[in-house]
């Protein structure tokens, strides 16, 4: 295989790609910090130059980088152009018929006022069986007072009749749910609980040492006082308990 190097000016490597030059500067980089505090002008001149050539490289990754990126980026934006506006007409027909935290959805209108009479019928069941239990036990007390066979009977018929009723008061459903042909699983009602705040100083009073809101609560303050140091650039006018720090950076 020929080496396209060998002819006019092949004895010439060829220059380093972006990420090799990064590379390349690292070790130069763990030297100087080695070293520790410069001690002339000249490392300071030295390492300047050096700064330089490392936010040049980097300059470089970055921008290889995104040319690398630039055609999938156009070809996914147009990925989401052309299946951007189909998708929200499907997730509002969803909405329309199952229902969302905005509207109340056809088929989870109707699974709900069938789960309300399915419930009615369950608790009718269910009290039906408490009555047949209660006239069971009656008609035991009335076999051992009596001592008839028509009243032995009569006790066995009610509890055989109590022993139905709870039996079908244990097998009423109480759940809505539909199963079409060419559905895998059957829908059913599922509860999505949200809250409205009606009274902002009483639920930040409530929740204020909630584990999330004191984190967001933190991150917050560090915001407000990162900004105020940086407006102020003062250190004696930090508010109580907070310390204003100044960095410097070489540009």
């Amino acid at each position: 295989m020929s080496d396209t190097r060998l002819g006019l000016g092949g004895n010439n490597p060829p220059e380093p790609t972006p990420i090799e030059r990064a590379e390349e500067l690292i070790p130069a980089c763990d030297g100087w910090t080695a070293k520790g505090a410069l001690t002339s002008e000249d490392e300071a001149r030295d390492l300047g130059e050096f700064l330089v050539q490392i936010r040049k490289a980097r300059a470089g990754l970055v921008a290889e980088r995104d040319e690398l990126r630039r055609p999938y980026e156009d070809a996914l934006l147009l990925i989401d152009l052309r299946f951007k506006t189909p998708i929200a007409k499907l997730e509002m027909a969803i909405e329309r018929i199952a229902g969302s935290k905005k509207v109340t959805g056809l088929l989870a209108d109707w699974m709900r006022r069938e789960q309300d009479r399915l419930k009615a019928e369950a608790d009718a069941a269910r009290r039906e069986a408490e009555a047949r239990a209660r006239e069971a036990e009656a008609a035991a007390d009335r076999a051992a007072i009596d001592g008839s066979i028509d009243a032995a009977v009569g006790a066995e018929e009610a509890a055989r009749a109590a022993a139905e009723a709870e039996a079908a008061a244990k097998k009423a459903p109480v759940r809505a749910q539909v199963k079409g042909d060419l559905a895998p699983r059957a829908v059913h009602l599922r509860d999505y609980w949200s809250a409205v705040i009606k009274d902002w100083s009483l639920a930040r009073r409530h929740y204020r040492k909630n584990e999330k809101v004191v984190a967001a609560y933190d991150k917050a303050v560090q915001a407000a006082a990162d900004d105020d140091a940086r407006h102020t650039k003062d250190v004696t006018k930090a508010p109580a308990g907070v310390e204003f720090k100044k960095r410097e950076q070489a540009q």
